[in-house]
């Protein structure tokens, strides 16, 4: 006879109603999600790492956290993150950033020019919407990175002040060595 793991049951709490959840076995992880999003309303930026090895839930532990917060009505960018062979260093990044600022009405309200013109070596359609952009600054290679890194990370908090934000990077990779590589 053996012992079968019944799931249990998440109650969640939302302004539009409660959502009962299955999950087997991780309902203290995703307890513990939900008090850093509280932590992050009331005190700013959190970074979580959710990490295990293959097979052990974190797909649906991630994925039912997220349906919550969306109930909540937080932003999500969601992005893969790949082996660097010929990738971007920013592609985590661009996949969720182009369909945030997609259904911006004007994203120049956000950022200023100058930070647009950046953020266009990322997403160069902000050319198309903005055709009087002035090209993004030139410099050293290391230069060039941080305004681009600034670039992002001014999006990111401009976006986070209109509505709560989750970036969630999925990736089957540890770490990158790659020196501009941002994961969280």
């Amino acid at each position: 006879h053996s012992a079968h793991s019944q799931p249990s049951q998440v109650p969640v709490s939302s302004p539009r109603g409660r959502l009962i959840i299955p999950l087997v076995g991780r309902s203290s992880e995703h307890e513990r999600l939900r008090a850093c999003y509280q932590q992050v309303l009331h005190a700013g930026t959190e970074v979580v790492a959710v990490i295990g090895e293959a097979g052990l839930g974190k797909t649906q532990l991630v994925e039912t956290f997220l349906s919550w917060a969306a109930l909540e009505g937080v932003d999500i960018l969601r992005g893969r993150a790949f082996e660097m062979g010929g990738h971007l260093p920013y592609q985590p990044l661009i996949d969720g950033l182009r369909i945030r600022l997609d259904q911006e009405n004007a994203p120049d309200d956000l950022l200023e020019d100058v930070w647009l013109s950046e953020l266009s070596q990322l997403l160069p359609e902000l050319r198309g919407r903005y055709p009087d952009l002035a090209p993004p600054m030139a410099g050293n290679a290391e230069f060039v990175r941080g305004r681009l890194f600034e670039a992002v990370a001014n999006l990111g908090v401009a976006l986070a002040e209109k509505r709560p934000l989750i970036r969630l990077t999925y990736s089957k990779q540890a770490q990158s060595n790659h020196p501009a590589t941002l994961s969280d």
